[in-house]
Parts: C-alpha cells; structure tokens; sequence
C-alpha cells in the first residue's frame, strides 16, 4: 500500500529541485543560501517538535520561491502548488505546523524589509484601509465561528490566493480586477508590498499562537487596530509624535483605543495591555515593515 505523506512529500521535493534549477537558470545568480537559512530553522523545529520532516522541508522550499518569484509567471504556477501543498499538507500535520513552513519559506524567499508609506493620496490610502479592515473581520469571524484547524487552513488559503490574485494583476492588462487593485496601491511602491508583509506576519502568528483568541486578538491589531489609525492619521492630520515624525498622535492613540475597546469583551482590562503595545510597537520607526514587526511583537506577548 502507498504511503501517501510520503509519496505527497516526493513529488513537491521533485517540484522544488525544478524550481531551484529554473531558478538558478533564469536568474544567473546564486540562490541557495537563503532557501538554506530557512531549511535549518525548519531543522531546528523538526527536532524541538518532533513533526514529519518530509512535509516540512518541501513546505519551506516551496514557499521561498512563492516570496522569491513574486510578481512573474511561474510565480503563479508556484501559488497554484501552493495552495495544493497547504490543502493536502493539512491533512497530515496540525494547520499551525504547516504556517510554520509556509511562514519560513516566505521570511526566506521575501526578506524583511522596510515599506515607506506615501501618503499623498488620502481617498487611495483610505480606500485601501477599509478593505484591510474587510478583510480583517472576514479572518476575525471565521476563527469565532469554526474549529481552529479548519479556520486556519481556510486563512492559509485564502492567504495564497491573494498572491496568485497579485501575480495576475501585476503581470496582466487594464482589465477591471486589475485597475481597482491598482488604484489602491501607494505611489512608488510595488504592487502588494504592504500586503506581502501582512501576509508573513498572519502566517507568523498562525504559526505560533494555538489558541483561537490570542489569534483573534492579534488581528484585531493588524486589520483594524493599523487601519484605523492610519485613516484617522491622514484625514486629521495633526501633531506628530516626537520620536517618529512619519506617525501622528492622533492616530497612534487611535490604534491603542480602537484595539483596547475592540479588546476588552475577549480579555476585559487586559484590552488596554495589548492595545498599548500594538500602538506602541507599530509607532517605533524598524527597518522591518510594521505589519510583520507589530505581528511579532504580539505573538511574542501572547507567549508571555
């Protein structure tokens, strides 16, 4: 009888030694020392956990090259397997454990890196906020209505799709998908580069956090909480902070408020804790983009 784990395993290790060496071919360059990095941290973790090793690696290859052939072609054959490896994968091991691969792969394949907010366009800032915010009580309400194995392979999928949906936009025409995503994007940033480090750090935080809750919480900062006080940010403008000329008062004491209220039914005054951290943490001013640093932040909290 076939073992079907490890049958699955060997046809996405054969799948990423085709992609290593389309990529080296393509690229002219070397391409294995950060697919290498993330395969240690994946070792690392197969030994502190004890998790099949041959569903991690593959994972972890996989998901570097989603990061590093973002915005090409293969890039969307690559989102297709993808979200194949995420849908079978999650059969075999918890949905948490394969964030985890899909997490390292990504941090590999991504880097971390800094994204500068234009904010010259207040109507496209917004706009783009409140589809952040949409999104984000889509996620907040699938882990309050379904057992957290499913809700978190759902967002691991959903999660994917929105790169296979970016690589069509930034590869396709002036079709109508591609000029409303478009015209949400920031001036004199890559299509989706926000979104690239919101994606890492929801896979970051579904790898690490395995209580329904603490998750909820952490997206309660990441949608709404940086939403909101980017929007009120823009639109009132007002007194910048002295330490981080590039945020506002205003707004930073809306991201505390609007996650400390939102907060406070799950957790009670325990709401103030999370909502003083998430603002203070997306004020400081990191080479790492805000959504990725304030998503470890947090997670780091909620092990505490």
């Amino acid at each position: 009888m076939i073992n079907l784990p490890y049958a699955f395993a060997m046809l996405f290790i054969l799948v990423c030694v085709f992609l290593l060496a389309y990529s080296t071919r393509e690229k002219k360059h070397r391409v294995g020392i950060k697919p290498a990095g993330a395969l240690l941290l994946g070792m690392i973790l197969f030994y502190m956990q004890g998790a099949s090793i041959l569903l991690l690696i593959p994972g972890i290859i996989l998901f570097y090259f989603l990061g590093d052939f973002y915005g090409t072609r293969i890039g969307m054959y690559v989102s297709v397997v993808c979200i194949a490896f995420l849908l079978i994968a999650s059969n075999y091991s918890p949905a948490w454990f394969v964030a985890q691969a899909a997490a390292l792969g990504l941090l590999a394949g991504t880097g971390f890196r800094h994204t500068h907010k234009h904010r010259n366009d207040v109507k496209r800032e917004t706009n783009r906020d409140l589809l952040q915010i949409f999104f984000g009580i889509l996620l907040i309400a699938l882990f309050f209505s379904q057992k957290l194995q499913l809700a978190e392979t759902v967002a691991l999928v959903f999660t994917v799709l929105g790169y296979l949906v970016a690589n069509y936009v930034i590869l396709s025409g002036n079709d109508a998908l591609s000029n409303i995503l478009k015209g949400l994007e920031r001036n004199h940033t890559a299509l989706g580069e926000g979104a690239q480090m919101l994606a890492i750090g929801t896979l970051v935080v579904i790898a690490t956090l395995h209580a329904a809750v603490y998750i909820i919480l952490v997206f309660i900062a990441l949608y709404i909480g940086d939403s909101i006080a980017t929007i009120v940010g823009i639109n009132l403008n007002g007194t910048k902070l002295s330490y981080n000329k590039n945020k506002s008062v205003l707004g930073t004491f809306a991201y505390f408020g609007s996650v400390a209220l939102i907060s406070y039914p799950l957790i009670g005054w325990l709401g103030l804790l999370v909502g003083f951290v998430a603002a203070a943490a997306e004020s400081i001013s990191t080479p790492v983009d805000d959504n990725l640093f304030v998503a470890m932040i947090l997670v780091f909290l909620m092990l505490l």
